[in-house]
């Protein structure tokens, strides 16, 4: 439940910022969030932290990259989560 209120909130915060897309796949990952896999909720950490980077909010683009790692330390999400830092740190 309180992962489900914080989907909903960054969905309200992307929304209010304009980015109607983001919000929206927000809103519907809150709805679904019970059927979402370690897969997917591995590649939900990057989409977020694209949604900062797109924000300019470089730390909270890092931030989500780092909370996606400690939560999948290995694998092929990991290296993934991975390149998307390394580009970051390299500023593109």
């Amino acid at each position: 439940m309180k992962n489900r209120l914080g989907l909903i909130v960054l969905a309200l915060v992307f929304f209010v910022l304009g980015f109607a897309v983001s919000a929206i796949w927000f809103y519907r990952a809150a709805r679904r969030e019970a059927d979402v896999s370690a897969y997917n909720l591995a590649l939900t950490f990057e989409t977020l932290s694209r949604a900062y980077w797109q924000m300019k909010d470089v730390d909270g683009a890092k931030g989500a990259i780092l909370e996606g790692l400690r939560r999948f330390p290995d694998g092929w999400q990991a290296d993934q989560l991975r390149r998307t830092l390394d580009r970051y740190e390299k500023g593109r």
